[in-house]
């Protein structure tokens, strides 16, 4: 069932359905992705002004999101990922 539901409209019609949807599995599910939408948030925000606080350390910093950051500031502009798409890469 689940496929047929992502191709149904926008996601904020999907995310409206959901809101409404009386079950409470869906309800749990839907509280698990928005716990998972707000600490990538987080970590991907956190990382961002730790990074332009102390100049140069995005490229000291040996953790994948050090490498995704700065790889993405090295890349050209058009390939670059927006910051929806990078908290996109930690969910």
């Amino acid at each position: 069932m689940l496929p047929y539901v992502t191709g149904l409209g926008p996601a904020v019609l999907r995310r409206a359905l959901v809101e409404h949807t009386p079950f409470a599995v869906v309800q749990n599910i839907r509280k698990m992705v928005d716990v998972m939408d707000d600490t990538s948030h987080e970590i991907v925000h956190s990382k961002q002004k730790t990074n332009t606080d102390v100049p140069g350390q995005v490229g000291d910093g040996k953790d994948i999101m050090s490498i995704l950051l700065k790889a993405n500031v090295e890349a050209a502009e058009e390939d670059r990922l927006t910051d929806t798409e990078v908290i996109g890469q930690v969910t």
